[in-house]
């Protein structure tokens, strides 16, 4: 790995199919383990309710999961399933196949009730020949406890799914939490439909903005900087990114040496990595808490409503990273949608011309959209399309900043910021250094893949070396220029 730190695994990346120990016949396992001998009466009322599907029925199921945990947690996949129906047939899991970094399922019982599970491991689950530390999984529940303090209570309950049950475990540390049923990840959305609830935008750069402010180093009341830079310093997973967003996608593709032979743009690269590593260039940098990998795959959105999720790559760093990364999905589904094979919501995009070529997938969802600015009953939300959606999200950001006493050179400063990151993650994303974002995965086309990656190209480098030059409303406008027809 560049910058000097070690990724590989001490194995040399072989696999002990043993290692890998939760899977869709050990999840029920866990779960009834946590349900049936773990007392936490303070917990949510789906905890109370799965407690009470399981208990009156299982007290076998119980002792054996009290005294022989481990035993039954590690047993191979055949002898598990036998273990889950016989021990636990009101439950049956399924896996979240959409993570790079973790496994993940939801349990469901007999009568409906859901829970979701995700276990760490040491390494990544998309490149397993990859190390990656265990106690990330604190850090994450770490998170959102610290953003759940300096939201409130009400804000909180809007903003971040609830977390049940933390704790180690023989095969690695897992946690459970709240099933977002009803909900998508908002990644998906964007690229399928075009389009997102004009109240989930604004409310995602109100999130942001609440979070960043009431962090913010230097800010109002008990400055707690300096112990959230220690507690979110995190120096696994920033190495991770510092390979996989700043370093990997310029030495692994002919597209990316390309752009490392430019100087100008990799000395901006350089400058940006440096702020991802918590330098400061004047007094206008200032650290907050960040979830720090806030990619639109973090979220979850049902209409209106939104739910983080996956806060692992946590940091205390520039706030223009969480930004520019959520910025970074609309800004490529924006790229996409542009494609002559997809119509757009845009209302600043240029609809596609007839005789268009064969769709790079079949049954595309991007044909089948809302107009922008219809109102989605089922939703429940007014739905805009991507460009809209952008501005809203920034412009909520912004304001909200404003109002939670951040100046306005700070706040520009993070819109720069956020420009520069954004770009950073379009130009990795869009040449396939981001597991299952690549976008090989979604235009199969071979003459499209190149059309799309071209642009996305021209818009990181264009974006990154002139940043500064507007933020994200100059962003916008070079956007609409853009013409993939």
């Amino acid at each position: 790995m560049a910058r000097g730190v070690k990724t590989e695994r001490d194995d040399g990346g072989r696999i002990n199919p043993a290692e890998i120990m939760l899977h869709k016949h050990t999840a029920p396992l866990y779960i009834g383990w946590w349900a049936l001998t773990q007392s936490e009466p303070s917990l949510s009322t789906a905890h109370a309710i799965l407690c009470g599907a399981l208990r009156p029925a299982s007290p076998l199921a119980a002792w054996l999961l009290s005294k022989f945990s481990a035993v039954l947690f590690g047993l191979p996949r055949l002898a598990a399933r036998v273990a889950s129906l016989l021990l636990l047939p009101q439950l049956r899991a399924s896996e979240i196949t959409d993570g790079n970094v973790n496994f993940s399922f939801c349990v469901e019982s007999a009568d409906g009730k859901k829970v979701f599970i995700k276990q760490a491991q040491g390494f990544l689950k998309w490149q397993p020949q990859m190390a990656l530390e265990v106690e990330r999984m604190a850090r994450e529940v770490q998170y959102f406890k610290e953003a759940a303090g300096v939201l409130g209570g009400e804000a909180a309950a809007r903003f971040l799914p609830s977390v049940f049950y933390f704790g180690p475990s023989a095969w690695g540390p897992f946690f459970v939490m709240e099933y977002l049923d009803g909900h998508a990840l908002l990644f998906n959305q964007l690229f399928e439909r075009g389009v997102v609830a004009r109240e989930a935008a604004e409310g995602l750069g109100e999130y942001m903005a609440l979070v960043h402010a009431r962090t913010l180093e230097g800010g109002g009341g008990t400055d707690d900087a300096a112990r959230r830079k220690a507690a979110f310093w995190n120096p696994s997973l920033r190495a991770i990114q510092l390979e996989h967003v700043f370093t990997i996608c310029f030495r692994e593709c002919e597209k990316g040496r390309a752009l490392a032979a430019d100087a100008a743009l990799m000395a901006e690269v350089e400058r940006l990595a440096a702020k991802y590593l918590g330098y400061a260039e004047d007094e206008h940098d200032r650290g907050a808490l960040l979830h720090g990998d806030f990619h639109p795959g973090s979220v979850m959105v049902a209409g209106p409503a939104v739910k983080v999720i996956d806060p692992e790559f946590t940091i205390y760093g520039p706030p223009g990273l969480d930004v520019g990364s959520l910025l970074s999905g609309f800004v490529l589904a924006y790229l996409y949608r542009r494609l002559p094979t997809a119509a757009s919501d845009d209302d600043d995009a240029p609809k596609p011309s007839s005789g268009t070529p064969a769709k790079p997938m079949a049954a595309r969802a991007g044909d089948l959209k809302t107009p922008t600015g219809r109102h989605d009953a089922a939703a429940g939300g007014s739905e805009v399309g991507l460009a809209a959606a952008i501005r809203a999200l920034w412009t909520t950001y912004e304001a909200t900043l404003r109002k939670e006493g951040v100046g306005a050179a700070a706040a520009r400063r993070i819109g720069e910021d956020a420009v520069g990151f954004a770009m950073m993650e379009v130009l990795r994303t869009s040449l396939g250094f981001a597991g299952a974002r690549d976008p090989s995965r979604r235009i199969g086309d071979a003459a499209l893949l190149e059309r799309y990656q071209g642009a996305a190209v021209a818009v990181g480098r264009d974006g990154i070396l002139n940043r500064r030059a507007g933020g994200v409303p100059a962003l916008l406008e070079k956007l609409a220029a853009v013409d993939l027809g």
